[in-house]
Formats: C-alpha cells, sequence, structure tokens
C-alpha cells in the first residue's frame, strides 16, 4: 500500500514536468513548421505597384485587391511609430510575444466589464493573427496564438517584428500597411506625418472603418475631407495616444500641447479615378508589351515614370477650357507634351473623359495631320537645297497620278482659300493691301499655301520625304501620291509631336519616353532607360532657318492665336487642318517644351468651321502660358552666326523701297543674297546688317515701314 501510495506521489509531483516536457518537445518539433508558414504568408503578401513621377514622388498607385506598399521601417516617421507602440503594446520591447501584464490586466477588465472587451495581444500577437490565424475568439485559437508569438520572437528581432506590422495592419477602406494608409488620408508618406497625423492613425488600428464612417451621398459631395461631426469618435483616440505619449515621456509637454492644438484635414477615401488616367493606362501597355511583366498589380513594381504633375493639371485643365465654351463643333480632344532634348513625356491627356472613353488618341488614334506635317516637308526641302527665300508662283496645278489598279488620276491641289496669286488680296504687317502671284518659300510656309508646298514635294521627291520621315519615326503611306505635301496620311498625335523635337534639340530626334526605370518589390533595378546614340536629322542651320519659319508662324501667320499678352518666350508652331475640316492640329514648341494638341469627332466627321488656328492653337497658347511659368528656363542653344538682310518676301530679293512685304531674313556666310529686288525695281533698303547669337533672343520680324495704324491682319490660310 505504502509502495502505491509512493508511485502516485511521485507521479503527481512529476506531471507538470512531463507536461512541460512534452510541451516543449511539441513544441520545438512544430517550431520549424511555425517559422515556413509565416515566412510563405510574408512573402505572399500583394503590394500595389506604385508610379511615381518625374520628381520621385508617388503619383498614383495600380492596385489590386488590397492596396498595400511595404516599406523598410526606417522609411516609417518615429512619431508613428512611437504612436502604435503606445496605444498598441507599450511594453513592446519588455515581453517576448506574450505580455503577462497585459494579459491579466485585460482579463480583470473584462471580469469587471461582464465581457470580452479587452484582449491584450501584443503586437507580435497581432501579427500571428493577421498572418497566420483565424479572427475566431476561442480558447484554443488562443493557445496557439501564444506558441507561434513565442517562435516568432525567437526567430526575428523585435524590429523585425515591428517591420512587418507596420506593412500589415488594415487601416480602412482597402488599405493596408501604415504608408498606403498614410497617402490616403493625407496624401503624404509615412516617413512625414506630423505628430498629430501619427497620432490619429495609431487610433483607428482597432475598428478604423467604425471611427472613419463615410458621409451620406460622398460620391456626389464637394468636399474630400471628412466632415469634423464624423471625426469626433476618431479625435478621442488621437487625444488618447497623445496621453500615453506624453505619460510615457516619449514626447515632451510642447509637442503634446502643439499635437492636440493641429487641425486635422483627413481624406475621404477616393481610389477612383486614377490620376493621369490616359497616361497610366499608356504606361500598363508598356509593362505587359514592351517589358514583358503580365501580372503588375499587387506585384509591387516601383515605376518611375517622366510625368510632371503641376504640367499634367495645366493640360487636363485647358482641354476642360476648351469644353466650358459653347457651339463647339467638335467632341475630343488630345494633348500631349514632352521634353525636346530628353523626348520625356511631361503630360498626356488623350482624351475629353476617361470615365466615358477609354480610347487613347494621343497613342492610339491614326489622323490625318493636314498642314501640321508641311513643317516635315519644309525642313526635308531646306536640306535639299532650298533656302528660305525660294521664289514660287501661286497657281492652279494638275499632275496625273497612277492609282495602283494601274489607272490615272488627276490631282489638282487648292488653296484653303480656293483663291490663287493676284486673285487674293494680301496685307502686309503693316496694313497695306497688295496682289502678287509669287511668294517666296518663308512666306507660302507661313501662310500655309497648299499650291506651292505640292510643288515642293513634286521637286524634292515622294521618296526622299518619306526617307526623311521614317527617321522621325513617321511612316507614309507613300502610295497616296503629292497630297502627302498636304498632310494626308495617317499619323499619331504621339509621332508627330515628337517629329518637332529636333528643331529644339539642336537637329536631334528625341524619340518619346515614358519609362525612366523600373523596380521590383525588394528594390532591384530591372529597367534603366538609357537613350541611344543617334546621328542629327537635320542640319543646325536647317534647324535655325525653321525656327525662323515656325516663329514666323506665330508672328504673322496662320497660328497667331497660339500667341498670348506679355510673352516673353520663344515659340514656334504650326497648324493643321484637313479636307472638310475633319481634324485641327497645334504642334509647337519653346525651348523647355513640345507640344502637340488635336481636336476632332471619333466618327471622323465635319467640324464645320472649326481650323488648327482656332481652338487647338488657343488650347496649346494656354498650356504653355502656364507650364513656361512652372517649368525653369532652359539655355539658349549655342551661339549661330548669322546675317540678315531686309529681303522682299514676293520676290526673295534684297528689298527695296518699292516692296510691299519686307523682313530680315537671315542668310549664312557665302549664301548672301547680290541681286535687288526683280518684281519691285527701286533703291534697296538700308543693310541693316547684324550679327546675332540665337533666333530666341531676337525678334525675327524686323520690318521698314510705317506701323500698322488701320488695324489689318494678314489672311489666315491653311
Amino acid at each position: 500500500m505504502k509502495r502505491i501510495t509512493w508511485i502516485l506521489s511521485i507521479s503527481l509531483l512529476s506531471s507538470p514536468f512531463v507536461a512541460l516536457a512534452g510541451t516543449c518537445t511539441f513544441f520545438f518539433i512544430w517550431y520549424p513548421q511555425i517559422i515556413k508558414d509565416f515566412e510563405h504568408s510574408i512573402a505572399q503578401l500583394r503590394e500595389n505597384t506604385v508610379i511615381y513621377d518625374h520628381h520621385g514622388h508617388p503619383y498614383t498607385i495600380i492596385d489590386g485587391i488590397e492596396d498595400r506598399q511595404i516599406i523598410p521601417r526606417q522609411q516609417v516617421g518615429r512619431y508613428l511609430q512611437l504612436s502604435i507602440l503606445a496605444i498598441e503594446d507599450s511594453r513592446f520591447l519588455q515581453h517576448r510575444g506574450v505580455d503577462i501584464f497585459r494579459v491579466f490586466g485585460a482579463l480583470w477588465a473584462n471580469v469587471r466589464q461582464g465581457g470580452y472587451l479587452e484582449g491584450g495581444s501584443t503586437i507580435t500577437q497581432q501579427l500571428v493573427k493577421i498572418m497566420l490565424l483565424s479572427p475566431e475568439k476561442t480558447l484554443r485559437r488562443k493557445i496557439k496564438e501564444v506558441f507561434i508569438a513565442w517562435a516568432l520572437e525567437l526567430r526575428f528581432s523585435k524590429w523585425e517584428i515591428l517591420e512587418h506590422y507596420l506593412n500589415t495592419i488594415y487601416l480602412g477602406y482597402g488599405n493596408y500597411g501604415v504608408q498606403q494608409a498614410a497617402l490616403s488620408y493625407f496624401n503624404r508618406p509615412a516617413s512625414s506625418l506630423t505628430l498629430a497625423q501619427s497620432a490619429f492613425l495609431a487610433g483607428i488600428i482597432n475598428k478604423p472603418e467604425a471611427y472613419l464612417r463615410l458621409p451620406k451621398n460622398f460620391e456626389k459631395a464637394k468636399n474630400v475631407y471628412f466632415p469634423n461631426n464624423i471625426l469626433s469618435q476618431a479625435l478621442r483616440r488621437q487625444h488618447q495616444v497623445l496621453l500615453q505619449l506624453y505619460e510615457h515621456s516619449w514626447i515632451n509637454q510642447a509637442e503634446y500641447g502643439q499635437a492636440t492644438k493641429e487641425k486635422l484635414h483627413v481624406l475621404i477615401p477616393a481610389r477612383y479615378p486614377v490620376k493621369a488616367p490616359y497616361f497610366v493606362q499608356h504606361i500598363r501597355m508598356l509593362l505587359k508589351n514592351q517589358h514583358q511583366l503580365p501580372r503588375i498589380s499587387n506585384n509591387g513594381y516601383k515605376i518611375y515614370t517622366t510625368l510632371d504633375p503641376a504640367l499634367q493639371a495645366a493640360a487636363e485643365k485647358a482641354i476642360k477650357h476648351a469644353f466650358q465654351q459653347e457651339s463647339l463643333q467638335f467632341d475630343q480632344a488630345a494633348l500631349v507634351a514632352m521634353d525636346p532634348r530628353t523626348g520625356y513625356i511631361k503630360a498626356l491627356v488623350g482624351g475629353r473623359n476617361y470615365l466615358s472613353s477609354q480610347f487613347n488618341r494621343v497613342t492610339q488614334a491614326m489622323r490625318q495631320p493636314g498642314s501640321a506635317f508641311k513643317t516635315i516637308l519644309y525642313a526635308t526641302a531646306l536640306e535639299e537645297g532650298f533656302t528660305i527665300n525660294s521664289r514660287f508662283t501661286d497657281e492652279p496645278l494638275s499632275f496625273e497620278w497612277q492609282e495602283q489598279d494601274g489607272t490615272l488620276s488627276l490631282y489638282e491641289p487648292r488653296n484653303f482659300d480656293r483663291l490663287f496669286g493676284v486673285e487674293r488680296a494680301q496685307v502686309n504687317g503693316h496694313g497695306e493691301i497688295y496682289y502678287e502671284d509669287y511668294y517666296t518659300f518663308t512666306k507660302a510656309f507661313e501662310q500655309s499655301m497648299n499650291t506651292i508646298a505640292v510643288q515642293i514635294l513634286n521637286e524634292i521627291g515622294i521618296s526622299k520625304l518619306g526617307q526623311q520621315a521614317k527617321k522621325l519615326n513617321l511612316f507614309l503611306r507613300q502610295e497616296s501620291g503629292l497630297c502627302l505635301a498636304l498632310g494626308c496620311s495617317e499619323v499619331k498625335i504621339l509621332n508627330l509631336t515628337a517629329a518637332y523635337t529636333p528643331f529644339m534639340n539642336q537637329g536631334y530626334y528625341s524619340q518619346p519616353v515614358f519609362i525612366e526605370s523600373i523596380k521590383d518589390s525588394s528594390g532591384k533595378e530591372i529597367y534603366h532607360y538609357r537613350p541611344k546614340k543617334t546621328e542629327p536629322v537635320f542640319s543646325e542651320w536647317t534647324v535655325h532657318q525653321m525656327n525662323q519659319l515656325l516663329h514666323g508662324v506665330i508672328l504673322r501667320g496662320t497660328g497667331r492665336r497660339a500667341n498670348w499678352k506679355g510673352n516673353k518666350h520663344f515659340i514656334g508652331g504650326k497648324t493643321g487642318t484637313t479636307t472638310d475640316f475633319r481634324d485641327a492640329w497645334f504642334i509647337g514648341y519653346a525651348p523647355e517644351l513640345v507640344t502637340g494638341v488635336w481636336v476632332g469627332n471619333d466618327d471622323n466627321t465635319s467640324m464645320k468651321n472649326e481650323t488648327g488656328g482656332r481652338s487647338a492653337a488657343q488650347i496649346w497658347s494656354r498650356f504653355m502660358k502656364k507650364a513656361l511659368s512652372v517649368i525653369p528656363d532652359r539655355p539658349k542653344s549655342p551661339p549661330l552666326a548669322y546675317k540678315a538682310f531686309p529681303t522682299c518676301r514676293v520676290s526673295g530679293e534684297l528689298a527695296t523701297y518699292s516692296c510691299p512685304d519686307v523682313s530680315n531674313f537671315h542668310y549664312p556666310a557665302g549664301q548672301l543674297p547680290n541681286l535687288p529686288c526683280s518684281i519691285h525695281p527701286g533703291f534697296l533698303l538700308p543693310e541693316n546688317e547684324s550679327i546675332a547669337t540665337s533666333p530666341f533672343t531676337k525678334t525675327l520680324d524686323n520690318s521698314f515701314s510705317r506701323k500698322n495704324k488701320r488695324g489689318i491682319v494678314p489672311p489666315i490660310m491653311e
């Protein structure tokens, strides 16, 4: 009997030790699997693909099921880390996964209040519940939570656990992690939140959508911030966090006082519409097709783009303003702006409204450019030996053209006003009316004379124009014949705008660039744009002459509406209008920016009398005026010497007092004119010779007759 009693006593006394030994054995057998499961869960976290602007700031996201941006703990502000620790687990650095003091405190509070109101979970336990366990409140789950928390504390440092927690907690309305929440509610990264903002975010962790109830009809409300009456509970919780911080001496009295007085403006979450939707749409396409990234959302890519937010806002505003006008004859408009030296796309609006039409008219639409293509024709002609004072006759033309089926067709180009030569009353820059059959190369370009453009193409040849256009990424349907001179071959708005970059880039073409670099979720750079070495498309002297011509279009020609009062920038550009007014264009530039604008109807119907010199030029002007006020002035191009001579704009010869229309033309050394005007004989005007350093610093319209007192302006041709 004594022996049995002794055995029972030994068994009873050793049971706790046996149980403890068994538990420890089970724990260490289970431990590797716990760690493996946790690391797998962390690896499977879905992170937003973030699009950054040209300044390296997050601009918008390509989101998936969960909005999340994973960042290292060092990129979370000190105030935010302290606030979360203060309200969620102030003894985080003292315990080993389970805080016994908090457990007993929570039990006592629950007993006193007669329900399960406090859980006493540490940050480690909360992380376990988020990553590995269901949210059910059972004793079995709680025991598993404790064991797993211990395992994580053995494997990971405190700072690693805190970092995982900061990137996984849910903060309402699809926002996971403190970085996404900070951007969503305060439009600033987690690294730069104020103490008041940090305490606010920390305070809503336990039930974010209960503290931040959406106001009724919030989608229709003009206010983008939560009303103060809705924030009352969240603000009380914020003050509780601040008080905890102060009582723990983690902040001083001055910080506490300033934070309690700070007025918070909390943004209502608005996931749609995406910022710069047409630009983002094209980024998606490039990621999928060019960079072979079929799965983009929730993969944590960092896409560093060329977009300038200020210019994008100005572009959207300019397009929106155009549609506020009454009696418009077009239902769509598009704009793209790029840096002429780098090709970086700074702003892009692909249509009137992305929600009603996702078709990107900048990158997808093929439209006839009309006279906006003449810039390429004239530049090619200068390369082929034409000069700015070459003379042409404006007269009816007739060309036989063989179609693809072998039949002969007659091509008879007409001018915009249906008139030829002396049928047209012309007005010089001083209000004087005159009649002439002849046009110089310069004046024909400024007035967009169709008959002369066709003569130029007929002389240089379609194949030569096609070769030059190909260097600018423009592919012409050469079977269209001589109407190519008038822009009858369809092009993309993006491509034609880029074709103007050589005129502000010393003759070099800049291909459009949207993405500067791409990083994967680990921060490894998987793509970085590097420009290819190329040969100039146009010579520097051709560029110099084209700048004169394009500037003249805005001073005296079809693009006068593109200028604005008080403009001190050098600008140049060209209008374009197609048959029956189906398309209207204006493409122009300053040294800092090349911008193309198109207006029209998607169904290709007529806009009646809408020309490129009207709405398109006005949209361009409104955008460029704002854009050039917010971006730095670009240094002028290297000096290019020339001699300026007063030249008759009719004959292209040295001007006399009898010439009706005179301007200073720029000539290179060795190609100076030596004949007086043969059409208007008389005494030569004073030579007024000057050596200039750049066309950008000199007015190109130096004239030699009285000022215009009659208010008459030259006729607008297209």
